[in-house]
């Protein structure tokens, strides 16, 4: 419960009410309106010393969550980041101090929206290895497209490849396959490659993919995982 605060001017009127009624003296009334006056300054003192103690703690607080954030920047620099790339090709690698390389493989296309022109993410293809060693394609398209349609990838002068959307979160949609050697292949030995898919409103969206680095780009993946 909290104890009471006392101001001068309050002490001075229940004091003279008290005095005029005859229940104390002039002396007395001196005596009381000292004394609970020395009460209330304590009072301030005390206050002044729990704010003084819990500036104490939450300075305590900070440095601890400092201390933790520039574990966590240690921890994260521990890791050594490499990115390269390839024409429109990107290869980005982290290296764990006890543990093999991670690297992605991946190109991102952007287009610019005609109402706004706001630039907007279109389509992205990613590369990656998994911890048994196996690779491992994504294409990413943005949210709006139903998991039952297709994304369409065609190389000149063969037959569309169609990939199935696996999943969709707040990233986009997914489509995942084994980046097996006859992709590699065909993404090394061509220039560009059609990839289209459609949004649950009927809109296509229909793209050419630009394929000149990938195979440095790849070579540089490989190398990396290798180390």
């Amino acid at each position: 419960m909290p104890e009471p605060k006392f101001s001068r001017a309050g002490i001075r009127n229940v004091l003279s009410s008290v005095q005029r009624r005859g229940f104390i003296s002039a002396r007395q009334k001196k005596l009381l309106s000292l004394t609970i006056s020395l009460d209330a300054v304590f009072f301030e003192i005390k206050e002044v010393r729990d704010r003084f103690m819990m500036c104490k703690i939450a300075i305590h607080l900070l440095w601890a969550t400092l201390a933790l954030g520039l574990a966590g920047v240690a921890e994260t620099e521990a890791a050594t980041r490499i990115q390269k790339e390839f024409g429109k090709w990107l290869v980005a690698c982290v290296e764990p101090d006890d543990a093999r390389n991670r690297c992605t493989l991946s190109q991102t296309f952007h287009g610019v929206n005609q109402s706004n022109k706001n630039r907007v993410f279109v389509f992205s293809w990613a590369v990656s290895t998994n911890d048994e060693g196996v690779e491992n394609a994504s294409l990413r398209t943005p949210l709006g497209v139903g998991l039952d349609d297709k994304l369409t990838v065609a190389f000149p002068d063969t037959d569309p490849v169609v990939v199935e959307f696996d999943v969709c979160n707040r990233r986009g949609c997914f489509g995942e396959y084994p980046f097996d050697s006859a992709w590699s292949r065909a993404l090394k030995r061509n220039e560009t490659v059609h990839v289209s898919y459609i949004f649950r409103n009927g809109r296509e969206v229909s793209l050419d993919v630009d394929l000149l680095g990938f195979s440095d780009a790849y070579a540089f993946y490989k190398q990396q995982l290798s180390q």
